[in-house]
């Protein structure tokens, strides 16, 4: 069954868009600039943000990334796309192997909460307002507090051309400081009314920053 479940949800991804080239995630945008907000973007990106968007409703995250939140009026977010979701599904089973959740709409809203609001940060953030990270280190770039209290490290790397490394466009990485959780950004600066949106890599797994599990940090356990 697990295995059946497997095939069906990779179909999914990749018959949504899922299973584009890793280095570029088309948005259908001239100039990375969208005439709306956030909340709006995502729900028209069809292929790439059907499964955050059913995220952001279960968590009653609907006003903030519609820019009307008055805490958090502008902000940047590092978009989790559908086939990191899926990977998550997949990866999250239980003690005999069996997948706890079968959709995105199995796992708890509070779970949805949690995952959301560890990848947002307050204010927009482009490519350029992030320093370079030292190389061979875990250092350099700036560090951000998440709309849910984590330590974020954002930076920017030089990227390869024709294999030769760092002489390629700049890319964005980050690094979860509690977790070690680290991810890069595989198409940033997508600019909408409330948002400046950096859309993660597809390989990106995306995890739970604070425990990757089903405990969160103040030792409770999703409903």
């Amino acid at each position: 069954m697990k295995n059946y479940m497997i095939g069906i949800m990779f179909v999914i991804a990749c018959g949504t868009g899922g299973c584009e080239k890793d280095t570029f995630h088309d948005t259908g945008l001239a100039n990375g600039v969208y005439d709306g907000t956030a909340w709006e973007y995502m729900q028209a990106g069809h292929g790439n943000w059907d499964s955050l968007v059913i995220m952001i409703r279960k968590a009653g995250l609907a006003d903030l990334f519609d820019g009307k939140d008055p805490d958090c009026p502008q902000m940047t977010v590092f978009g989790l796309t559908n086939l990191s979701i899926v990977q998550f599904l997949l990866r999250t089973t239980d003690g005999e192997g069996e997948l706890v959740y079968r959709s995105v709409a199995d796992m708890p809203d509070a779970l949805c909460r949690e995952i959301l609001l560890s990848y947002v940060i307050a204010g927009r953030h482009v490519r350029v307002d992030f320093p370079y990270e030292v190389q061979g280190t875990l250092e350099g770039g700036t560090v951000f507090e998440t709309l849910n209290g984590l330590d974020l490290r954002v930076y920017r790397v030089k990227g390869s051309w024709q294999g030769m490394p760092d002489i390629g466009a700049d890319g964005i990485g980050f690094h979860f400081l509690e977790s070690g959780h680290t991810g890069h950004v595989a198409s940033g600066d997508i600019m909408t009314d409330n948002a400046v949106v950096h859309s993660l890599s597809t390989t990106f797994q995306m995890a739970d920053p604070v425990v990757d599990g089903s405990e969160d940090r103040r030792g409770g356990v999703y409903d």
